[in-house]
């Protein structure tokens, strides 16, 4: 969290200091590191700014914050202060309505873009989990408790993947084998088949 709008020349400092950690040198854990670098005005998800993003696929500017009402409101609820002032009382109530209209655009992301093929993969079936439990049950927990407890309550085949998508996110060493990356390659399937349970969810 910052105080104001980040400057041109800070975004090319924070991707500056980004690049070791996509090197590899660090282990596989660093190269995953992502979060936002958001101005304080920007926890309320409909102000603009300039933020930055350190993310998976690369480091940007935002104007809009993209880490939406769905997201901050986990943050607001269930996040952990580490270090520094505690500002969740600052990150605006959501209306149900609104958190229902980001899953549906979740849905709308899975179907274009959701596909296997690398360790990252696993995310789609871990979100999918998580906002499915928020529907059923009404509260959000971990991902890698919602992959538990989707294991056990989704109706689809994607469920049976769910374990070792959520073994991989806490230790992504063991992905490096050829069987793994066969594995991550067969989850195209599967994260179109939790799309479709979530949006047939969303639909009742």
């Amino acid at each position: 969290m910052v105080d104001d709008d980040l400057s041109d020349r800070a975004c090319q400092q924070l991707a500056e200091l980004r690049r070791p950690f996509r090197s590899g040198d660090y282990g596989v854990l660093a190269t995953m590191i992502e979060g936002a670098f958001l101005p304080r005005p920007m926890l309320d998800p409909a102000r603009t700014g300039q933020a930055f993003w350190w993310g998976t696929s690369g480091e940007r500017a935002w104007r809009n914050s993209q880490l939406g009402w769905l997201v901050l409101h986990i943050v607001r609820e269930q996040g952990i202060v580490i270090w520094g002032e505690d500002v969740r009382p600052e990150i605006p109530q959501v209306k149900r309505e609104q958190l229902l209209q980001e899953i549906w655009e979740i849905c709308r992301n899975m179907e274009e873009h959701g596909k296997g093929g690398d360790l990252h993969s696993v995310e789609w079936l871990l979100t999918a989990a998580r906002e499915l439990l928020f529907l059923k049950e009404g509260r959000f927990g971990s991902k890698s408790e919602a992959a538990d407890w989707a294991y056990l309550h989704a109706r689809g085949d994607w469920r049976k993947w769910l374990l070792r998508a959520k073994q991989y996110r806490s230790n992504p060493t063991l992905a490096d084998s050829a069987e793994s990356r066969q594995w991550l390659d067969g989850l195209t399937v599967p994260i179109r088949e939790a799309g479709e349970e979530l949006r047939q969810e969303l639909a009742r």
